[in-house]
């Protein structure tokens, strides 16, 4: 099984996973709440998420990308670079504490499932340390709402779409 294959089983049945709790009868994003109003129940803006990103790192440049995560939400993820790169796959609470460290090296690829231990933002940080540009292809699937880059001393959050699909 090629690892496209495996990583879309994997969003599939993570996606089956929180259907549960994502479309549970009380939540108040839910409309309408019955079906005699003659409509359909459906999610507004509500997840999952596919989120696809591509970054570009020169020599000695770094990044961070993280999710804002509730406590035990999950997220599914691959990443891959062009060259090895050296990462640590951590944690910060929010709104504040000791960040947690889950997995650090160098390496060209990672993937797998994660769940937060806490609430705050869960992602990556990556620096390249060779002496070519790389780049790096991320892919996740989460029902976390927003992402939150850190780079270049600069800190962009951005809402994630419902609109987003995964290849």
């Amino acid at each position: 099984m090629s690892s496209r294959a495996l990583f879309l089983a994997a969003a599939l049945l993570f996606i089956l996973a929180v259907g549960i709790v994502v479309f549970s009868p009380d939540d108040t994003t839910t409309a309408p709440t019955s079906p005699s109003d003659g409509e359909p129940l459906t999610r507004t803006d509500s997840g999952p998420y596919f989120d696809r990103q591509h970054f570009e790192l020169a020599p000695f440049e770094s990044l961070e990308y993280k999710y804002r995560l509730a406590d035990n939400q999950a997220v599914i993820y691959r990443w891959r670079a062009s060259a090895p790169v050296t990462f640590d796959f951590h944690g910060d609470p929010e709104p504040e504490g000791q960040d947690r460290s889950y997995a650090a090296g160098e390496g060209d690829t990672d993937g797998g499932h994660f769940h937060a231990p806490f609430a705050g933002v869960h992602g990556w940080f990556w620096e390249n340390r060779g002496s070519e540009t790389l780049s790096i292809e991320l892919q996740a699937a989460t029902v976390a709402g927003e992402s939150v880059l850190y780079r270049d001393g600069h800190v962009t959050t951005q809402p994630l779409s419902c609109d987003q699909q995964a290849d």
